[in-house]
């Protein structure tokens, strides 16, 4: 038994018993006459389960309320305190005195890495590239605010409401620069959480927060040197050590410790995971870092610092991310949140001029909020931002969490804050949070999209000799070039149009290990890349950009890459077919059941094909122009291509099927494609009369047939008539195989026997049933790549095709008279 007299941060001086353990291990209870909870190891586990159970029953009632997990943790941390549970004396032998030290210490270790696992997500690249708009709003938004708080504290302090226990130039500063902070730690989780982060919103906000917390933390540097100048008057160089070894340290990181990093992700082969022995020794410098960090005043600023000079993504970041970010964030940082509400005694703010005290600093909290809202809407509105996305935006630089909490301990240990002050600054984290996160997510969700049915485009829009044709062809690894390529080829105009053909490729890159989800444009339009810009961009690229230069000016590159989730990657998909008036996009699907080549079972074995067809799913459901879903069974057979590009095209009838033949139509310009195409026709449907589909298909078939009756190699002498479905795939079948490309429309609503019959054993619902089973083993033995296209249509049919199907004056006439005919 050690006795130790402590002293607490209300000023009160305790004893204390501790117990000495011989072993960490119980030797069993029935084989001993302790207690079961005698052994260290069952008390932590004891508390462990305790503290996760009660952090999970708050998280889900809570998240019906749109509360981020932070608040979860918090509250349960607070329960868990005196304030709570801890409050008796049953409680207290789960959570004795003496088993804090090492909850502390658990807490200490997950709250570093959390932190550093946060920082090493963020693309430091990315924000210094930041635009003269996103700095002027951080700054303006910081220095407002912390600006406000200031006058605010001085003019209570001058005319006396300021109480004594905050009656003190040092903490007034500390806490204005404070609450002017936003740290991108504490708001990347909480975008995350309500998927926010890859919205504009939500990349403009991290970025301005990632500027926020460089500016704050380098001037709180500076400021805590001059603080320790003002108390050591006698000793004044201790603030001139304190910052030459902050600057030191700094040094140390970027000419030492990030050459090592990079050192190992030279090591690292490509495409290959990062060796365990460069990973483990990874985490031995962060924990390194750490201490020298604590070592100078704080835990954090050293990692955060480390973890911003490595580069983002794989291999290092990920495997460092993979390897800590489940156990560190649900195991080890839920004890800090636990360690924590030790101090939060909501019974201090009775005692003394508690209530004072707490009223001023909810004044400053609000000041602070109201100053860093207004500081980011008005620079917003100047830079012609949305009101409701500057409202947005100032709402998500207030929001705090783990961050502040670390720096509240800090000053706790320091004495620069007593308990009820802690509680004050507490109750305003929980209640400013509580109240901005609701706030965030309804501005967010009420923001309307941009791709409204006014924005729509579909292939037929593009059949005119002077329009520009846009092509968005989105590739996931090289796997995808070669057919991805050879359709590309496909889109050259060489003898009617006179316009190029706008090619966008955007390579999709999964988020791992990066916090900003980015979409980068390498290059404006209608300006080439010189060969030696080539290496720099993304090796993917290179066949597409050696398209460009032998196009003869047929082609105009413009390459994209968007870093983000695969639940998020449609909205970069749809922004950039909308913003550059794109007629069809095309997506890579992979149907799992199919055999690859070696190229994809590497892709393959993770499922990240899974995450890939979400991409596909959403994107047709939201896109704002047609969509091509592209199955490439076998890239080997289509990257040995040269010559004629054969084409297969099966015609039921209907939008999506006239919309490819649209596409067949575009691409029979070129000399060197050759069309094949089969017309299915069901004899039930020819003896129901007039049909609007079937004249608009035979519309449609004819201006084909008229265009293409100068063309060597297009074939139209395939037309097929079934009593049957099961005669329908017969005469589907026998089109053969003999073809670098199948196409078919996705939806075939005009023929729904066929959808009933066929839908029993499709095996996907975003390939259509035809498409299912022109990709499928039952069709072609051999791998045929199959092209699905999917008309974007929300508004009658025939108002649609009235004005893009019918090129002249009689078809437009008849298209008047449907009208007429239908309305009647």
């Amino acid at each position: 038994m050690k006795i130790s007299n402590t002293t607490t941060s209300s000023g009160f001086e305790s004893s204390v018993c501790y117990n000495t353990f011989d072993s960490p291990w119980s030797s069993g209870t029935f084989f001993s006459h302790h207690h079961p909870l005698h052994s260290p190891a069952s008390l932590l586990l004891l508390q462990m389960f305790l503290i996760l159970s009660l952090r999970g029953l708050l998280r889900l009632i809570l998240r019906p309320l749109s509360q981020p997990a932070i608040i979860s943790d918090v509250l349960a941390g607070i329960i868990i305190g005196p304030s709570g549970l801890g409050r008796y004396p049953l409680f207290k032998k789960v959570f004795p005195p003496q088993a804090w030290t090492v909850t502390r210490i658990l807490g200490i270790i997950g709250v570093l890495f959390h932190i550093f696992n946060e920082a090493l997500k963020e693309d430091l690249h990315y924000v210094l590239s930041s635009g003269r708009k996103e700095v002027i709003i951080s700054v303006s938004g910081y220095f407002v605010s912390n600006f406000s708080t200031f006058v605010v504290g001085r003019s209570l302090m001058h005319f006396g409401y300021l109480p004594k226990n905050i009656n003190r130039m040092h903490l007034l500063d500390s806490l204005s620069g404070f609450l002017a902070l936003t740290s991108f730690p504490v708001l990347r989780p909480i975008l995350s959480e309500f998927n926010l982060t890859t919205s504009q919103l939500g990349r403009l906000s991290m970025t301005l927060a990632v500027i926020n917390t460089l500016l704050g933390t380098t001037l709180s540097i500076v400021y805590s040197s001059i603080r320790h100048v003002r108390m050591h008057p006698e000793a004044p160089e201790v603030g001139v050590y304190h910052f030459a070894a902050h600057v030191a340290m700094f040094i140390l990181l970027l000419t030492l410790v990030r050459p090592l990093m990079l050192w190992f992700i030279k090591k690292a082969k490509e495409g290959r995971r990062m060796p365990s022995i460069f990973v483990n020794l990874s985490m031995l410098v962060v924990l390194l870092t750490g201490m020298l960090s604590d070592m100078l005043g704080t835990v954090l600023r050293a990692p955060i610092w480390l973890a911003l000079m490595i580069p983002t993504g794989p291999p290092l970041a990920s495997a460092l991310i993979g390897k800590t970010e489940v156990v560190c964030r649900m195991l080890l940082v839920p004890f800090f949140f636990a360690a924590n509400g030790q101090h939060f005694n909501s019974w201090a703010v009775l005692i003394g001029d508690g209530w004072q005290t707490f009223w001023c600093l909810q004044l400053f909290f609000f000041t602070a909020c109201l100053g860093k809202i207004l500081g980011t809407i008005l620079p917003a509105l100047y830079f012609k931002m949305h009101f409701q996305d500057s409202l947005a935006l100032s709402i998500a630089m207030c929001v705090k969490g783990i961050f502040e909490l670390v720096i509240f301990t800090d000053w706790l240990n320091l004495n620069m804050l007593n308990a009820s002050q802690l509680v004050s600054l507490e109750l305003s984290l929980l209640g400013g949070t509580a109240i901005a996160t609701p706030c965030l997510r309804m501005l967010a969700r009420q923001r309307p999209r941009r791709w409204s049915s006014n924005h729509w485009r579909c292939i037929s829009q593009s059949d005119q000799p002077d329009t520009e044709f846009g092509l968005l062809a989105c590739i996931h690894d090289r796997g995808d070039v070669p057919t991805v390529l050879h359709l590309a080829k496909s889109n050259i105009y060489l003898s009617t149009k006179k316009t190029p053909t706008q090619l966008f490729i955007l390579h999709l890159v999964n988020r791992i290990g990066h916090g900003i989800p980015m979409l980068i444009r390498h290059k404006e339009s209608n300006h080439s890349l010189r060969p030696s810009m080539v290496e720099k961009l993304d090796p993917i690229f290179s066949s597409f950009l050696k398209l460009e230069r032998h196009s003869r000016g047929g082609v105009v590159l413009c390459p994209f890459t968007s870093v983000s989730l695969y639940k998020a990657m449609h909205e970069d998909v749809c922004r950039v077919a909308l913003d550059n008036k794109v007629s069809l996009v095309i997506l890579p699907f992979w149907k799992h059941t199919l055999t690859y080549s070696t190229t994809r079972i590497n892709v393959g074995s993770d499922h990240g094909w899974q995450g890939r067809n979400i991409v596909v799913r959403k994107v047709l459901e939201e896109a704002p122009c047609s969509v091509g879903v592209l199955v490439d069974n076998d890239c080997s057979r289509t990257s040995c291509l040269v010559g004629s590009f054969r084409i297969g095209l099966v015609f039921l009838g209907g939008p999506d099927d006239r919309e490819a033949l649209a596409y067949a139509s575009l691409m029979v310009d070129n000399p060197g494609v050759k069309v094949t195409l089969l017309r299915c026709n069901l004899l039930s449907d020819r003896d129901e009369g007039f049909n609007v589909e079937r004249v608009l298909d035979d519309e449609c078939i004819g201006e084909f047939r008229l265009k293409t009756c100068s063309h060597e190699g297009t074939v139209y002498d395939k037309e097929a008539f079934a009593t049957s479905v099961e005669e329908l795939v017969s005469s589907i079948r026998g089109i053969g195989t003999d073809f670098n490309l199948m196409m078919t429309g996705r939806r075939h609503s005009c023929h729904p026997e066929v959808e009933v019959a066929l839908s029993s054993w499709r095996e996907t619902e975003e390939l259509g049933v035809i498409g299912d089973f022109l990709s499928s083993s039952d069709f072609a033995k051999n791998s045929v790549p199959v092209l699905v296209i999917q008309q974007r249509s929300m508004v009658p049919l025939w108002a649609i095709h009235g004005n893009n199907i019918g090129s002249n004056r009689q078809s437009k006439l008849m298209m008047k008279n449907l009208n007429d005919t239908l309305f009647l």
